[in-house]
């Protein structure tokens, strides 16, 4: 875990919700989160007030990387990172192993390659969850 090594870290969900028992669980390990209608107001003045303090910006479900990919590319040095949506992961994980010979999911795997390749090609680092035998992350 990243805090264990003394990585100070933020959560950003794209909701702004305070959600539990996500937010909870995230404090506990101490993970920040920052939600609220007012951080939701104020995301792109707290990006820059707190510029100096991120080397590293992790983004995740490209639907949504794509609202900040590119703000974050021209404004600030940081580093991106991006990982394929973990619900797409494990339906590639999941259905490779269950058909891998179905046409059907290799069509499904290509939208989700295509879906995902922008966020993939602008970032400069990639992280891909490994899941245990059952599947579960």
């Amino acid at each position: 875990m990243l805090t264990d090594k003394g990585v100070i870290v933020k959560f950003l969900g794209d909701n702004f919700l305070h959600e539990e028992p996500y937010t909870s669980a995230l404090e506990e390990l101490g993970i920040e989160v920052l939600y609220g209608t007012k951080m939701q107001g104020d995301i792109w003045n707290w990006m820059e007030r707190n510029k100096e303090m991120i080397d590293i910006a992790y983004l995740n479900r490209p639907h949504i990387a794509t609202k900040y990919i590119d703000f974050i590319k021209e404004k600030y040095p940081w580093k991106i990172m991006f990982s394929m949506d973990t619900t797409c992961t494990s339906f590639v994980s999941k259905e490779s192993m269950s058909s891998s010979r179905d046409r059907n999911f290799w069509k499904k795997f290509s939208i989700l390659k295509i879906w995902n390749s922008p966020s993939w090609e602008k970032a400069e680092m990639s992280y891909y969850p490994l899941f245990g035998s059952g599947g579960d992350p």
